[in-house]
């Protein structure tokens, strides 16, 4: 898997200074100290330059997001004005309501941190998971070299051999203990990410529900006034002997009974009053 080049950068330096303070205390000579100083100064400079670079790619992707948030209003209006032209298309149609880009940018910007923190979570599992295969590695070796000692048979540059794989092996070691703190960290960072998507969802969910009641209340607007109108034009023309004419119903019979599922009955408010 591929890694960011801050992570890298972060690696590299610390990577710098793990070897110069290894070289400090094994004692090294002057001329390796200084080299190793220089590359953990350019190993700082490439990680302020990873960082600089972050912070601008973070500033791209937070521009980014805003555009994607107001082309998915955009999307969202434009859906609900074709379904709103398509239900009334002998009335005139109103405007489609206007939505806030707050709550898309939300989404959007939960979506991204939740797959940005599964991303390095599951990058940290891949770091402890080759820290560990190493560590198994060098513990073979050992295993190997001890059990053939045990046996008789040495070689001359065994102690030396041991020396150096436990050395490894204790580094290992602290690179593991450090891995699990992060996948730790990262498992959490990632756990609060979902859930704060599974808020953020929902809060979506609500706007959207929402957006489309308030614009079929607008769509059903002028279809109520004309269904008032009609039904006004009833009552206002009585029989010749003053015989009040029935109120206003559906000429659909089927109206009447999806209107009563839908719990919206205008016609029996229009009547009781």
């Amino acid at each position: 898997m591929t890694e960011s080049k801050l992570t890298q950068a972060q690696k590299r330096h610390e990577q710098a200074d793990e070897e110069l303070a290894a070289l400090l205390e094994q004692g090294a000579d002057a001329e390796q100290t200084t080299k190793a100083r220089a590359k953990l100064s350019a190993a700082e400079n490439a990680l302020r330059k990873a960082k600089q670079d972050e912070g601008e790619q973070q500033k791209k992707l937070e521009d980014g997001q805003i555009k994607a948030a107001e082309s998915l209003v955009d999307e969202l209006s434009k859906e609900i004005g074709a379904t709103m032209q398509r239900i009334i298309a002998s009335v005139s149609t109103p405007d489609a309501p206007r939505i806030a880009t707050g709550q898309a940018q939300a989404i959007l910007k939960a979506r991204s941190e939740a797959a940005q923190a599964a991303e390095v979570l599951s990058q940290a599992k891949d770091r402890l998971d080759h820290l560990e295969a190493r560590h198994s590695e060098l513990s073979q070796r050992w295993d190997n070299i001890t059990k053939r000692r045990a046996q008789g048979d040495t070689h001359d540059d065994d102690t030396a051999q041991l020396v150096v794989i436990g050395a490894d092996r204790e580094g290992v070691e602290r690179l593991i203990e450090k891995a699990q703190a992060e996948v730790q960290r990262a498992d959490l960072d990632h756990a609060r990410a979902a859930e704060a998507l599974k808020s953020a969802e929902r809060r979506w969910a609500g706007v959207t529900r929402e957006v489309w009641r308030l614009a079929m209340q607008k769509v059903a607007a002028p279809m109520e006034a004309g269904i008032a109108k009609a039904a006004d034009e009833i009552r206002a023309h009585p029989g010749h002997n003053g015989e009040q004419a029935k109120g206003y119903e559906p000429t659909d019979p089927s109206l009447r009974d999806h209107l009563h599922r839908t719990g919206w009955t205008p016609y029996l408010q229009h009547r009781a009053a």
